[in-house]
């Protein structure tokens, strides 16, 4: 398994002027590979691959001193960037069938980091990155690396003002038995909460971007107000740029801590199946067939990118992994409408928060249940299940159901729903 640990660095003047110039070399090197690939697909000749381009790197590191102080891995990470790109367009133009987003040139503004494909050439020493050409960095190590962790490569990234790098580090798949196996949960992930689990307590949303919102929209009309290309406008952008970062930075811990959490104390975590892409759709629609509610849905878009779901439980997937557990999706559908302790389903609208069940009567806040609804579909899906014994001794197939604390419904409904 591959982790990625990051951690701020404290560079000297000099180190970050160094930085600099790696950056923006980066840059042009990325560019130039762009134009090389472009220029052979005009031309009709055959196909540039990444290997080919490193080839080229011998003869450009010898003729140019700044390439040839530095490690070869720092311009290879560039190129297997490119590659990336291009792999990604034609994956796009496969399934999409409008424009797939062609790899474009980029500019200072959109380049931001540079890195290392291989660690050869690089050392960690007391509290201290080593790099050829670039001396040693100072770093705040706020945690050690885990034990038996390989550093694989490295990404430096310049974040507003500082600079911060990402280790990549091999660690081994999982680091034992999970010390709670037996211990199954369900979360619906949701909007007013982060998620809400199957035994009813909640995880708490501490709406981040909420908080600076007005801080936000306030730095964003000061640069629109600038001139383009002033000084007063860069520094308005910076001011914009390190608001989105604190907001980001905020969000990360706060989900890792809260994943870290779920994935130690549970051994399997049932989660719904969410394209969160489609859930996200703006509702603005054309000319012709002008959406409804635009500006609701906006706000709604808003709010479920905060809590963002998806970077959620791909934190939930790994640390699950990693720590002897597992995390089992299921399909979505009914989770919220359906009645989690008789199957019967209960329409309601998103302004309706408590599910009340005509049929059995159960009475429960809607996530709550929804929650319930997801940890079923789960043991159902593994195979979960209690067989009864029927009247012969034997076990009936037709009387197996899926079984949690305090809930029992019948297997053939859960797989249906």
């Amino acid at each position: 398994m591959f982790l990625s640990h990051e951690y701020k660095l404290k560079p000297t003047r000099q180190q970050r002027e160094a930085f600099g110039v790696a950056l923006e070399g980066q840059r042009q090197l990325y560019n130039a590979a762009l134009q090389e690939r472009r220029d052979a697909w005009r031309l009709g000749r055959h196909r540039v691959t990444k290997f080919a381009q490193m080839r080229s790197l011998t003869e450009i590191r010898a003729n140019d001193a700044a390439y040839g102080a530095l490690p070869a891995t720092l311009s290879r990470w560039t190129l297997q960037k490119v590659d990336l790109a291009f792999a990604a367009f034609f994956q796009r133009a496969k399934v999409k069938k409008g424009r797939a987003g062609y790899p474009r040139f980029r500019g200072k503004a959109s380049w931001r980091s540079f890195g290392f494909s291989e660690w050869s050439g690089i050392r960690l020493i007391d509290g201290r990155i080593v790099i050829k050409g670039l001396g040693a960095i100072r770093l705040h190590m706020h945690r050690p690396l885990p034990e038996g962790a390989v550093p694989r490569a490295c990404a430096i990234t310049r974040d507003g003002r500082s600079w911060r790098i990402a280790i990549q580090i091999a660690v081994p798949d999982f680091i034992g038995p999970h010390s709670c196996a037996a211990s199954a949960i369900g979360l619906d992930l949701n909007v007013l909460n982060r998620a809400t689990d199957s035994s009813g307590a909640k995880i708490d949303n501490p709406q981040h971007l909420a908080e600076e919102l007005a801080a936000l929209r306030t730095a964003q009309r000061s640069v629109a107000r600038r001139k383009k290309g002033s000084s007063g406008r860069r520094k308005t952008i910076e001011r914009a740029h390190r608001l989105h970062a604190k907001i980001a930075r905020r969000r990360k811990t706060a989900m890792h801590q809260a994943s870290a959490k779920i994935a130690r104390e549970h051994g399997v975590i049932a989660v719904e199946k969410l394209a969160v892409a489609n859930m996200t759709r703006s509702a603005r629609g054309t000319l012709d067939q002008p959406g409804r509610n635009v500006r609701a849905k906006a706000g709604l878009n808003r709010a479920l990118l905060d809590v963002a779901p998806a970077t959620f439980k791909q934190m939930l997937v790994y640390k699950a992994e990693r720590a002897g557990g597992r995390v089992v999706e299921v399909a979505p559908h009914g989770t919220s409408r359906d009645c989690s302790a008789c199957g019967e389903p209960v329409p309601k609208t998103l302004k309706q928060r408590v599910h009340r069940c005509p049929h059995c009567g159960l009475t429960m806040d809607r996530d709550h249940n929804a929650a319930r609804n997801i940890l079923l579909r789960a043991q159902a899906v593994m195979g979960l299940w209690d067989a009864n014994v029927d009247q012969s001794g034997g076990f009936s197939v037709a009387h197996r159901s899926c079984v949690v604390p305090e809930i029992s419904f019948d297997i053939a409904t859960a797989i249906s729903n």
